[in-house]
């Protein structure tokens, strides 16, 4: 189905200073999105991000998001869209440290956190498998499932768990207008997580 243009942004400037890091050059910025080759510019693996937009921020500039689960920064990303087309800007979650490499390069703009967030401070144990789709917190990945796909284990990586709340106020950003999560299973965890009495 053919999108429509979008309406004109309405900026919020009292959110533009919502992490604790220096702005970047060109940044914020609010360019809504190219007329031409419309949908190229989308890049959430099921039109996420283009269905968010359509019905939630159309004329929302410089919002802020979480992402967890961010992978790359860029492969079947729910967040690049925002922060490329509509100056907003956010926190990039990945644990698995191959990943998390790539994505401190692919978004620069992003506070990039590597880190597994849990209802408490503490560790988890993440897993890494030969099959990255099935990666994951040990204590939320069904086992049997993974032996009944034929998946094997390559490693067990000790990491540093926060709550989202704790790493919320760490970056001084009480309000988020997007967050996306892809942690295969822990969701309700990560929502336990947040005080939202101080986050909103």
């Amino acid at each position: 189905a053919q999108s429509r243009p979008l309406a004109k942004c309405k900026a919020r400037p009292q959110r533009l200073r919502v992490l604790n890091r220096k702005p970047l050059k060109g940044d914020p910025t609010c360019t809504r999105h190219p007329k031409k080759n419309h949908s190229a510019v989308f890049n959430s693996e099921g039109g996420q991000d283009r269905w968010v937009l359509q019905h939630f921020f159309r004329e929302t500039c410089f919002g802020t998001f979480v992402d967890l689960g961010a992978t790359n920064g860029k492969r079947d990303s729910n967040s690049l869209y925002f922060e490329q087309y509509m100056g907003w800007r956010g926190i990039c979650i990945e644990p698995n440290p191959g990943l998390f490499a790539d994505l401190a390069t692919n978004r620069p703009r992003c506070t990039n956190v590597n880190a597994v967030i849990s209802s408490a401070p503490g560790s988890e144990t993440y897993l890494l498998t030969d099959n990255a789709g099935y990666n994951g917190i040990e204590r939320f990945i069904n086992m049997n499932k993974l032996h009944r796909a034929g998946i094997s284990i390559k490693q067990r990586i000790p990491m540093t768990a926060v709550s989202m709340s704790d790493l919320l106020l760490q970056q001084d950003m009480a309000h988020v207008d997007l967050l996306t999560l892809d942690v295969e299973g822990g969701e309700l965890v990560v929502l336990e997580s947040i005080d939202f009495s101080k986050a909103q």
